[in-house]
């Protein structure tokens, strides 16, 4: 259960808090594609909050696609655009491909074709559909080249399909490229940077789908186990990231633990931090290079770096389905 709260004392107003919040849980998974949110009145409830607090936040996530709010009914998780998942003969999705094959190859012998005949038909079809699906590509896009790259590798073992990885920050012009030279099936990202991509590829047609990433129920366990009287250290690129952050990690690991933040620029911190903490939590962006600059002995956190299996699922039946 989603455990909502804002911060009174931090200068963030609470419309902004409660925003980023929400956009926390919709890229980490815990708000999914449909899931409705607490009404406004039930939220201002039960966070103390106005009627109109509530309502600009969730107006702000509509205009960036992430909510859709419909007067009498509760707004819902917009990660996705809504389809008839069905493949181009009409049926539905969840057919056994090697059954539909059995049942042509019966129908082809009964009509007279030779065995043969069949067999040499099968192996051209296998060699021209296996040409055709390396003109087929997937795109992964984030912020930092070492997420990209890990996560590409996983999707291109999952998909079965080449997956270009891509930093976002060239996204548009790979992708204006890629679609003069290939078929591209579809654009992932994670749920941190949806918002970004739909506005980098605005007015290109192509399909943008969410991976949801968290921290590994291992690395969970560990933290866990932390001895509550010994400092926690977190780091990130981006300062304005840090209060989110701070309150969600007290929020999971209890609100009497030591945590210290920081972000990398912050070269004296860091250094005490990196002294002082019996563990670091760190961004995806950054992990490799605190992993660098950190003592042996720390143990150090990804806060992101589990792939959840629900969203890898989503994303290979809506790309499967165009092939």
């Amino acid at each position: 259960m989603i455990k909502w709260h804002v911060d009174r004392t931090n200068k963030v107003p609470l419309y902004l808090q409660l925003k980023d919040l929400i956009k926390y849980h919709i890229s980490t998974g815990n708000l999914r594609d449909h899931d409705c949110l607490p009404g406004i009145n039930l939220m201002g409830k039960n966070l103390g909050l106005n009627f109109e607090t509530v309502r600009r936040a969730y107006k702000e996530l509509e205009k960036e696609g992430l909510i859709s709010m419909r007067r009498g009914c509760c707004s819902r998780v917009t990660l996705h655009d809504d389809h008839t998942r069905k493949d181009r003969a009409g049926r539905p999705r969840d057919t056994n491909p090697l059954a539909e094959l059995e049942t042509g190859v019966r129908k082809l012998l009964l009509e007279g074709m030779s065995a043969e005949d069949i067999r040499n038909s099968l192996n051209k079809m296998i060699v021209d559909v296996s040409r055709d699906l390396t003109r087929r590509t997937v795109i992964f896009t984030e912020c930092n080249l070492h997420q990209v790259k890990e996560i590409s590798n996983q999707l291109h073992a999952y998909l079965r399909l080449p997956v270009k990885p891509v930093l976002l920050s060239n996204l548009r012009a790979s992708v204006e490229r890629s679609i003069s030279e290939e078929e591209i099936l579809g654009v992932i990202t994670t749920g941190f940077h949806i918002n970004e991509v739909r506005k980098k590829l605005s007015r290109i047609p192509v399909g943008i789908h969410v991976l949801i990433t968290r921290m590994s129920p291992a690395a969970r366990r560990m933290l866990e186990k932390i001895d509550k009287k010994r400092p926690l250290g977190f780091i990130c690129r981006d300062r304005d990231s840090l209060p989110l952050y701070r309150d969600l990690i007290k929020t999971d690991l209890g609100k009497d633990i030591k945590l210290f933040c920081c972000t990398m620029e912050e070269t004296e911190q860091l250094e005490k931090i990196g002294r002082s903490a019996q563990a670091l939590l760190v961004s995806p962006p950054i992990f490799h290079e605190v992993r660098r600059i950190t003592s042996r002995e720390t143990p150090v956190f990804n806060m992101f770096d589990y792939v959840d299996s629900m969203s890898l699922k989503l994303i290979k039946d809506r790309i499967h389905e165009q092939l």
